[in-house]
């Protein structure tokens, strides 16, 4: 790097740069993250910025201003960064080498999060399962492409849940339903969270618990209690009841282009533009924490 001329030393472009090369993040190692997983994340300053929870409107807003024209992500792009993030909090939690994950696919963009994140966790070592209770219209292209690639690297997918899912599962990434969600959980859904409800493996929820309002929690008593909860672009106001065994992560998708009035990160995060995760401080333990006792 000293061997580089001043002005591009300087500059923005070289931040960036030693971000994709992984450079050591001495914020990383202050917070208690393992040294193993530090050098995918960019420093940080530890004096923590208040970050803004979404609501489901403000929420909806933000997608269309990055998939609108003055920014032009596609869905594909979103969906990529989505996926990988998640597969990324997993594997910083979890061990690839002894963990079985299933991955359960909604109907909608968060299900098509959910099968990224499987190609993903296979290419990280982990043994993965994908379940997709409802079949995709035919008319939606792309997922039908992500469960052609899961299919060329002989990741299994089901169209229902084992019977006994905790024989064939460790972790289950929840990618059900998402921020658009509302009213009650219908069929074949509704016999989905009971299983994984009932089930003892670990849950990674995808953006939002399946099962909870968007903006109070869970409020109908269905949902889904997550040991991890990766918010992605910004928490949603639920994630406030968040109470999970590990920590929560967020997902920085372009942070640089959300709209400033509702996605308050602070300055030095806000430069990056581009896809980190970022340890949140946990809420405290969820009633299902004996089943779980840490580090195991």
């Amino acid at each position: 790097v000293r061997m580089l001329p001043r002005a591009f030393r300087q500059s923005r472009s070289l931040h960036l740069l030693l971000c994709a090369l992984r450079v050591q993040s001495t914020w990383a190692t202050a917070s208690g993250v393992p040294r193993r997983i530090a050098r995918t994340l960019p420093a940080f300053s530890n004096n923590a910025t208040p970050m803004k929870f979404l609501t489901q409107q403000e929420a909806k807003e933000v997608d269309e201003e990055l998939m609108g024209p003055r920014i032009g992500f596609r869905l594909e792009q979103l969906m990529e960064l989505a996926g990988q993030s998640v597969a990324n909090a997993a594997a910083l939690v979890y061990d690839a080498a002894k963990t079985r994950v299933l991955v359960v696919c909604g109907p909608g963009n968060n299900g098509g999060d959910g099968l990224v994140a499987a190609r993903h966790l296979s290419h990280f070592g982990f043994a993965v399962q994908v379940v997709v209770p409802k079949p995709y219209r035919d008319d939606k292209f792309f997922f039908h492409a992500l469960l052609s690639q899961l299919r060329a690297m002989d990741i299994p997918i089901r169209n229902e849940l084992p019977s006994d899912v905790d024989a064939v599962a460790d972790v289950i990434v929840d990618a059900i339903f998402g921020f658009s969600f509302a009213g009650s959980v219908r069929p074949p859904f509704d016999h989905v969270l009971n299983s994984i409800r009932s089930s003892t493996a670990r849950v990674v929820s995808v953006d939002v618990p399946s099962g909870w309002d968007v903006e109070r929690g869970d409020t109908a008593g269905v949902g889904l209690c997550p040991d991890v909860l990766v918010s992605l672009t910004a928490p949603k106001l639920c994630a406030k009841a968040f109470t999970g065994t590990s920590p929560r992560f967020w997902a920085l998708i372009s942070a640089s282009s959300e709209p400033r009035s509702r996605c308050k990160f602070p300055p030095a995060r806000r430069v990056l533009g581009s896809n980190h995760l970022l340890p949140a401080k946990c809420c405290g333990r969820r009633t299902r924490a004996q089943a779980h006792p840490q580090g195991q």
